[in-house]
C-alpha cells in the first residue's frame, strides 16, 4: 500500500507539473519517488512510465517532442536511481538473487508470465495457476473444486467472445494511446516478467492502469448493437472481480495461513494459559 502511495503521487505530481509548469509539484515528484523506491525496489521502473505517461496526456503535441521534453525531466529521477543502487550494492543484497526471485529471460517463460497476468486482470482468481493447463479437462476440475468456479469461466468464456467482437469492430482507437496503455502495462510488469518462480496479481496494481484507457475504449466507444455488448463486457468484467474475490476468502492461502496461525495462537492459550 505505501509503494502505491508513493508511487501515484510521484506520477500525478509529474502530470501536474506538465500541466501548469509549477515547479513545487516537479519537487514532490521527485521527494516522493525516493519513498516509493525504498518501499519496494520494483518501484525504479517510474521513470521510464512518465514517458507513456506524457503521451497520453500531452495529445496536442506530437510524439517526438513529447519523448525528448520528458527525457530531460526524467534526468534527476536517474540521478535517485543511481545513489540508491550505488548503495544496495555495497551495502545490501538484492533480493532478486535467490529463492523464487530467480531471473529468467527465455522467452516462453516471459510469456508464461505475461499469460497469467492478462488472465488475473480480467478477474479470474490466483489458483487456477496451480492447474496443468488451459484445456478443458483442467477448467472442469477447477469449477468444481473452487467456490463459484463454474460462474468464474462461465461468465469468462463469455467475456473473451464479447471483448474479441468488440475488438474487431473497435473504430477510432488511436495508435498513440494503444501504445501508450500497452507500454504501461509491459513496463510495470517488467520487473516481475522475468521471475522464473515469482508471479502473484498483486503485481497488476500498477500495471493495470495501462489497461483501464483500452478497455474503456472497448467497452465504452461503442455504438448501436454494440454499446449494449460494452454494457454486458462492463458487467461480467466487474462480476468476474468481485466473484474472484469471494473465491479468494474461502481458497486463498493467505487465508489459510492466518486459519493455522489462529489455530496455534488458540492452543498456546488453552495449554499455557499464563506464559
Amino acid at each position: 500500500i505505501a509503494r502505491m502511495f508513493f508511487i501515484l503521487l510521484s506520477l500525478l505530481s509529474f502530470l501536474k507539473f506538465q500541466e501548469t509548469g509549477k515547479n513545487r509539484m516537479y519537487i514532490l515528484s521527485l521527494l516522493t519517488f525516493t519513498p516509493s523506491i525504498l518501499s519496494k525496489e520494483t518501484s525504479l521502473i517510474i521513470p521510464l512510465l512518465l514517458i507513456p505517461l506524457s503521451m497520453m496526456t500531452r495529445k496536442e503535441q506530437k510524439v517526438l517532442v513529447v519523448i525528448k521534453s520528458t527525457l530531460k525531466l526524467i534526468l534527476p529521477f536517474l540521478v535517485i536511481i543511481l545513489i540508491y543502487t550505488s548503495v544496495r550494492l555495497a551495502g545490501f543484497q538484492s533480493i532478486f538473487n535467490e529463492g523464487s526471485y530467480n531471473t529468467t529471460f527465455a522467452f516462453s517463460g516471459i510469456i508464461q508470465n505475461l499469460k497469467w497476468y492478462l488472465i488475473w486482470s480480467f478477474g479470474l482468481p490466483e489458483v487456477l495457476s496451480n492447474y496443468p493447463s488451459l484445456k478443458p479437462a483442467s477448467l472442469i476440475q477447477f469449477s468444481k473444486d473452487l467456490p463459484y468456479g463454474s460462474l468464474l469461466i462461465l461468465f469468462f468464456t463469455f467475456l473473451v467472445l464479447i471483448s474479441g467482437i468488440l475488438i474487431y469492430r473497435l473504430k477510432n482507437l488511436t495508435k498513440r494511446t494503444f501504445f501508450a496503455s500497452t507500454a504501461i502495462f509491459f513496463i510495470s510488469l517488467g520487473p516481475v516478467l522475468v521471475l522464473s518462480g515469482h508471479r502473484y496479481p498483486q503485481y497488476l496494481d500498477l500495471a493495470f492502469i495501462g489497461l483501464l484507457p483500452l478497455l474503456s475504449w472497448i467497452y465504452l466507444k461503442q455504438e448501436g448493437f454494440q454499446k449494449g455488448l460494452g454494457v454486458l463486457g462492463i458487467v461480467l468484467f466487474i462480476s468476474l472481480q468481485f466473484l474472484s474475490i469471494s473465491s479468494n476468502e474461502q481458497t486463498h492461502w493467505t487465508t489459510h495461513r492466518a486459519k493455522v496461525a489462529s489455530y496455534y495462537h488458540d492452543n498456546i492459550k488453552r495449554v499455557h494459559p499464563t506464559l
